[in-house]
Order: C-alpha cells, then sequence, then structure tokens
C-alpha cells in the first residue's frame, strides 16, 4: 500500500519537475529572442511617445532669458 503511494508520488514528482525544468528553458529562450527584444522595445518606445511631449509641456520655461550673462 505504502509502496504504491510512494511510486504515485515520485512520478508525480518527475513530472512536476520536468515541467519546471521545460517552462525554464523555453522562457529562457523567449527572453534571449530577438523577438522578445523588438516586442520590449516597441512598447517602452510607445509608451514614452506617449508621455514625452506632456512631460516636455510641463517643464519647458515659457520664455528663456540670455544664455551667458555679458
Amino acid at each position: 500500500m505504502y509502496r504504491k503511494i510512494l511510486d504515485v508520488l515520485t512520478i508525480l514528482s518527475t513530472i512536476l519537475s520536468l515541467v519546471i525544468i521545460g517552462t525554464g528553458f523555453f522562457t529562457y529562450k523567449y527572453v534571449t529572442s530577438p523577438e522578445f527584444e523588438r516586442n520590449f522595445k516597441n512598447k517602452i518606445m510607445g509608451d514614452l511617445e506617449k508621455k514625452m511631449p506632456k512631460v516636455l509641456e510641463e517643464k519647458m520655461p515659457k520664455f528663456t532669458g540670455k544664455s551667458l550673462p555679458l
């Protein structure tokens, strides 16, 4: 009886370990791929392009003085 329970637990543990290793491998391959890098850069640049005009309008002064005092 206990032997059957231990065998089932061993099989489940082995399957779980293989799934974790496989998931880690495919995640690593996806993260290091050029496609992931391209998608990541596009998302970041898209967010920056949306926020940048608002930031510039708030931070830029309405008028400026002389660049160097004479």
